[in-house]
């Protein structure tokens, strides 16, 4: 007959606990989600505990991972921006605990909407429409993050919507401007004796540009 976890004494879970290392798979982490039992005999302070010990020992910790202390998880080192690797948030740093993920940088607003976050030196942004992080050819802007640098940023789908929105305000602001003038206009020497009625909004654009 099978014999499932649970049905184990506690004692014998103790100290499987006891021996379960920190993993890039976040075994600890996804074990105190599978049961009460397991969520009160790991309790986030002790996890918090264990993941900081686990950080000074180099030759066990997993290759080009970091820990996020908001989520508690082990993850690459890409999924951290570059300032909560550096100025003692790096691998066993003295301030290690205060180090967090770009997902929960996002989901706790520790990133605002808009703001750029460089990741192992390649500029980023958390678009400030959708609230996604970005790199590369997915940034928003003729010149990616040099081209929206102190703006809001924006991701490449929502920088166009914004220009195309832009755009159409501009050429409604245009054709406002140049239908409150037209009797004006129409009037000038340039024009001659011409009625107003007898050009389009958009000839009377084209004449107005070339003034």
């Amino acid at each position: 007959m099978a014999t499932s976890l649970m049905s184990l004494p506690d004692e014998i879970k103790l100290l499987i606990l006891e021996n379960i290392d920190i993993d890039i798979h976040n075994t600890l982490l996804k074990l105190r989600q599978t049961h009460p039992w397991f969520r009160d005999s790991i309790p986030l302070l002790t996890l918090h505990k264990q993941l900081l010990a686990a950080e000074h020992n180099i030759w066990k910790f997993p290759l080009q991972c970091l820990v996020c202390y908001t989520c508690h998880r082990v993850l690459p080192k890409t999924r951290f921006g570059d300032l909560s690797r550096k100025k003692g948030k790096g691998l066993g740093g003295v301030q290690a605990s205060k180090r967090f993920c770009l997902d929960c940088g996002i989901k706790h607003a520790k990133y605002s909407p808009g703001s750029f976050v460089t990741v192992d030196g390649a500029p980023g942004v958390v678009c400030a429409w959708c609230g996604k992080f970005f790199q590369g050819e997915d940034v928003g802007g003729e010149g990616g993050v040099e081209r929206t640098a102190g703006e809001l940023g924006l991701c490449r789908k929502h920088w166009g919507m914004r220009r195309e929105k832009l755009e159409g305000e501009r050429e409604r602001e245009e054709r406002r401007e140049v239908e409150a003038g037209s009797w004006a206009l129409g009037k000038r020497d340039s024009w001659g004796s011409a009625l107003v009625g007898e050009f389009s909004v958009d000839e009377y654009i084209e004449r107005f540009k070339s003034m």
